[in-house]
């Protein structure tokens, strides 16, 4: 094996990784997460501690 041969076989296992994060990140499974994380700017850290609080004390 020369070393063109392991440069090629390597751009396309790289080739295959990029194809595969793109197919995860746009596809139908990360959609929840994803609306989920795009709010945590918006949300109040104090509120949900408080939220947190009381479902751990069952109030």
């Amino acid at each position: 094996m020369d070393f063109t041969l392991i440069a090629q076989i390597h751009t396309v296992a790289a080739f295959f990784g990029f194809l595969s994060i793109c197919a995860w990140a746009f596809g139908q499974a990360p959609k929840q997460a994803f609306a989920e994380a795009e709010q945590l700017p918006f949300t109040d850290p104090e509120a949900e501690a408080e939220k947190r609080k009381a479902l751990l004390l069952g109030r």
